[in-house]
């Protein structure tokens, strides 16, 4: 079962949703010029929406590379990291979150099933105190009617109410 969100992760969430509420409205899209200065420049950016502002000028002629393609690839790869981060983001926050909700609710569910289960195990007890009673009860009545069977017949002065009572008394306990 996942775990609920910490306070230290829900405020990570937070901060995360802050700093994207704050940054350059997108999409972003990675994007790369050639600076015509050597076969080791070139120019990475990351642009902003329709118009094309400049989100992140990233260029590459600071990296120092004996591979003009290692060079460009890795330029590439970090624009368009950072082109995609402010989406990424979005959506593993809105995953944090929705796994969070969705601990939170099997942790209920499991509360509400397990409380449940106690009180089936109770009413289980109870109805198993009962049985016990009732067959206590009935190998009473058997006992009464083996001790009568033994006698044969019935003294003249018993009744139908007489025996009744003494049946009535071996359910009772008596």
């Amino acid at each position: 079962m996942p775990e609920p969100i910490t306070d230290d992760q829900r405020d990570l969430v937070s901060e995360v949703r802050e700093a994207l509420a704050k940054a350059t409205p997108g999409p972003w899209e990675a994007s790369a010029s050639d600076s015509g200065h050597s076969k080791f420049e070139m120019n990475h950016y990351v642009l902003a929406g329709p118009v094309g502002d400049t989100v992140c000028d990233m260029e590459s002629h600071v990296r120092v590379s004996i591979n003009e393609q290692v060079a460009k690839d890795e330029g590439v790869a970090d624009a368009y990291l950072i082109a995609h981060a402010p989406e990424w983001l979005a959506a593993l926050c809105d995953e944090v979150e929705r796994l969070s909700d969705l601990a939170s609710e099997r942790r209920s569910e499991v509360v509400r099933a397990t409380q449940e289960a106690h009180e089936w195990e109770s009413e289980a007890e109870d109805a198993n105190a009962r049985a016990e009673e009732a067959e206590a009860a009935v190998e009473r009545v058997r006992a009464l009617a083996a001790g009568l069977a033994r006698q044969g017949t019935l003294p003249i002065y018993a009744s139908a109410s007489e025996i009744g009572g003494w049946f009535l008394a071996a359910l009772d306990g008596e």
